[in-house]
């Protein structure tokens, strides 16, 4: 090897020792900021609590009390208030005669079997499960039993397929009821989450469409059982719950700045519709949390496509400063992995190099 070629062999080989090192220390820097969080954030860890919302909704339609009661929103509720669709609450009738710590078990085991078929899509390595599964954005959701883990595998299994390459959902021969029903499966439950079947609007609008007459059917046939009053009471607690004054209300940015958290949402959405790139799932995801009207810790969830696409160091970072389970730090980690994302587009250094290869080889979605 001539002498030039031997320093340069020799530089890059130093490089790569360095950003080992530094991938290694944001790892650890991680695992101790997931410990901290957890440390005075365990009240998060109440097992089963966002079952026990719809649950409690369902008694009260088996009671012939509507679901939707102002004074959920009390301070001293013992619960937070139901907020799902009235069919949702129906359709959760049957489950009120189970005992309860057997649905709660079997709901967790259905979580858990979503997140990890999820992480399995997205190809993520399985000795790093444990690890993932412990970042608060996943365990506060599989602990609570909260629906959010059930709609982001929806939205991984629309978007992506093993291992981790990206579908074609602009493909006709693929049968447009699959896209459809994963796509709408999300606003259905969450309505400020309709950027997946945004986006499928804007690809595949027939799939779309199916996928919306499927709600319109379901929304039909319980009509006559739910009746109006139960569907105004849901528009009423909608309202309540876009209240700022609500201190559970989260963190999204419609409720700590409304101007421009109104304006965002709008360009999100539009944005979903109008997106035509090779990273649909990534981008896609980062504009359902950063357009969210509503956003928790679990709604975080879109974001990984995006992390694990960015480039590591920035993707660590990003998901340390949300695993501070702080408003001021999610946001922060947020608009570092959006932000890379959005500037890859220019400088595609900023990909994760197997990424930046695997991904534009796939078809266009």
């Amino acid at each position: 090897m001539v002498p030039g070629k031997q320093r340069a062999a020799t530089r890059g080989a130093d490089h790569g020792h360095a950003a080992r090192l530094v991938r290694f220390t944001l790892l650890v820097v991680l695992g101790l900021t997931i410990l901290w969080a957890w440390s005075w954030n365990r009240g998060a860890l109440n097992f089963g609590i966002d079952l026990a919302i719809p649950l409690r909704a369902a008694d009260r339609v088996v009671a012939g009390v509507s679901p939707y009661q102002a004074s959920d929103f009390a301070s001293a509720a013992s619960l937070h208030p139901y907020l799902y669709p009235p069919p949702a609450a129906l359709l959760l009738v049957p489950a009120t005669s189970v005992p309860r710590l057997a649905l709660e078990v079997a709901w967790a085991a259905l979580l858990l079997a979503a997140a990890l078929a999820a992480l399995r899509v997205l190809d993520v390595p399985v000795i790093a499960w444990p690890f993932v599964l412990a970042w608060p954005p996943f365990l506060e959701p599989l602990m609570a039993g909260n629906v959010q883990i059930l709609l982001f595998a929806a939205f991984v299994a629309l978007f992506y397929q093993w291992p981790r390459r990206p579908r074609d959902l602009h493909d006709c021969a693929a049968p447009p009821w699959r896209a459809g029903l994963l796509a709408i499966a999300i606003p259905a439950l969450k309505i400020g989450q309709p950027h997946a079947w945004l986006y499928l609007l804007g690809r595949r609008p027939t799939a779309a469409l199916v996928g919306l007459l499927a709600i319109v059917a379901i929304a039909l046939v319980t009509f006559p059982v739910v009746g109006a009053s139960m569907w105004t009471g849901w528009f009423d607690q909608a309202h309540r719950a876009a209240d700022p004054s609500w201190m559970l209300g989260g963190f999204a940015l419609a409720r700590l700045a409304p101007p421009v958290g109104l304006v965002v949402m709008l360009l999100s959405g539009a944005g979903a519709l109008l997106y035509r790139g090779r990273h649909a799932g990534a981008v896609v995801g980062a504009l359902t949390v950063i357009g969210a009207p509503s956003l928790y810790l679990s709604g975080t969830l879109m974001l990984v496509p995006a992390l694990l696409l960015v480039r590591r160091e920035v993707a660590l970072v990003s998901a340390i400063l949300i695993a501070t389970s702080t408003y001021a730090g999610a946001w922060a980690g947020i608009l570092l992995a959006g932000g890379a994302l959005a500037g890859s587009y220019w400088w595609p250094e900023w990909l994760e190099t197997n990424a930046a290869l695997d991904e534009p080889q796939a078809p266009e979605n």
